[in-house]
């Protein structure tokens, strides 16, 4: 039997001998994610062109059964190999898209009419061995063209891992879709003894082989353990953020014990808010009874929404938080504008009233640029700082009052406000 013969029939015993490992793997593992049936998919069309390719040459060598046929059997399933391929690289990179998912099945769909020039013996026909052992064979000017197909899908999943570079740190995948393109693509090279392609794909697919059993991208315990850190790495951040927090929140505490200005705390409650929540528009309203307003305390830093709004404005969540004393959560506040000039508004709004019991002093506005921007936690964070806010305000107004006058009988040593209540001396 001919060298080339021989070294073409160990590659696709090879081939087949790999790829049904990695089936039965995948099968075995019995799990229903779509990146098992991609891989399924893609191993199970590999190991019936390898088993077609060696029942092509045994066909040829042995002058039985119909070689063309086998030809056009073989030819198929390596086409189906590029589209498959395409599917499982977005699987694994886990960038599944419908657009990438309907280029896939358009590619299936069209291999699926291709086979009916293809039966027809329209594409490719009279396969023989040379006298090395060599397979050659005819192929039409639309069939080269036909062939270009999957190379296009092995050079969309290659451009893929491309993009993804620097977030996969594994470049094996990556090599192996490469060695299958540079076989696919000799191919169609008539100077190029077709037995290159065998061996390319044969690499490839042992490439794919280790990888899979070198990441371990099947095993069932491995895919809990990945889930299990990224519950870890979730809670740890959330820890983190709440320590966050509570650092920012007793700093926020001392700062408003020693605050009798209400423009600074001002400052620092909406200070604290934008560090805690990370966001970027924050506003304290506080209530003008005499003018029957809300005006705006915000400092320079925020979005410039009106400076005064009614208080029986019926349409305003602001005013409607100052008459109720409730908070609103607004989870998507966000609506589309016709004016490229008008600044962007939220996506969503939290409005937390400031008040002493039954006595309003104004509302906590904040707001995200993105929908269901605030959690439960959050709510209850903005609450807090209201009530912080509230309470330093009426301290500091408080602080801010005229002296009392002391009734008759009565003396002080000092001149005290009238809130809070010192001790006073008793004058008989």
């Amino acid at each position: 039997m001919p060298v080339l013969l021989w070294m073409d029939l160990v590659s696709l015993g090879i081939s087949l001998i790999v790829s049904a490992a990695l089936a039965a793997l995948a099968l075995g593992v019995r799990s229903r994610r779509p990146i098992n049936y991609a891989f399924i998919a893609l191993i199970l069309t590999e190991a019936a062109w390898a088993t077609l390719a060696m029942f092509l040459r045994f066909s040829l060598l042995l002058e039985i059964g119909n070689p063309t046929r086998l030809l056009e059997l073989t030819a198929l399933a390596l086409s189906l190999t590029g589209p498959l391929l395409l599917l499982f690289t977005t699987r694994y990179l886990g960038r599944p898209t419908r657009r990438l998912d309907a280029v896939v099945a358009v590619g299936i769909a069209a291999m699926a009419l291709l086979c009916i020039p293809l039966f027809r013996h329209h594409l490719i026909l009279n396969p023989r061995l040379a006298a090395n052992g060599a397979l050659f064979f005819d192929i039409s000017p639309a069939g080269v063209l036909i062939a270009l197909l999957p190379t296009l899908y092995m050079a969309g999943a290659l451009a893929l891992f491309w993009q993804e570079r620097r977030r996969i740190e594994e470049p094996r995948m990556a090599l192996s879709v490469l060695i299958m393109l540079v076989g696919l693509v000799a191919r169609e090279i008539p100077s190029v003894p077709p037995w290159i392609t065998t061996t390319m794909n044969t690499l490839g697919i042992l490439l794919i082989g280790y990888t899979v059993i070198s990441q371990q991208i099947f095993n069932p315990l491995k895919e809990l353990t990945e889930e299990l850190e990224q519950r870890v790495k979730d809670r740890t951040r959330e820890l983190t953020r709440a320590a966050a927090q509570l650092t920012t929140i007793h700093s926020l505490g001392q700062n408003l014990v020693l605050s009798r200005d209400e423009t600074e705390i001002t400052h620092l409650v909406l200070d604290a808010a934008r560090r805690m929540l990370h966001i970027s528009t924050c506003d304290l309203w506080m209530v003008n009874r005499e003018q029957g307003v809300l005006e705006r305390q915000s400092d320079a830093a925020t979005s410039s929404p009106p400076p005064v709004i009614s208080l029986h404005d019926q349409n305003d969540v602001i005013a409607s938080v100052a008459r109720t004393g409730h908070s609103i959560h607004l989870p998507d506040a966000g609506q589309d504008t016709d004016d490229r000039n008008e600044a962007p508004r939220p996506c969503s709004a939290l409005c937390v009233p400031l008040r002493i019991g039954s006595h309003m002093l104004g509302v906590l506005n904040v707001e995200s640029c993105t929908p269901n921007g605030f959690t439960p936690a959050d709510t209850q964070l903005v609450e807090a700082l209201a009530n912080s806010a509230a309470i330093a305000i009426r301290n500091a107004r408080a602080y801010t009052q005229k002296p009392v006058t002391a009734p008759s009988g009565w003396r002080s040593s000092t001149t005290l406000p009238r809130w809070p209540v010192q001790l006073l001396t008793w004058t008989t």
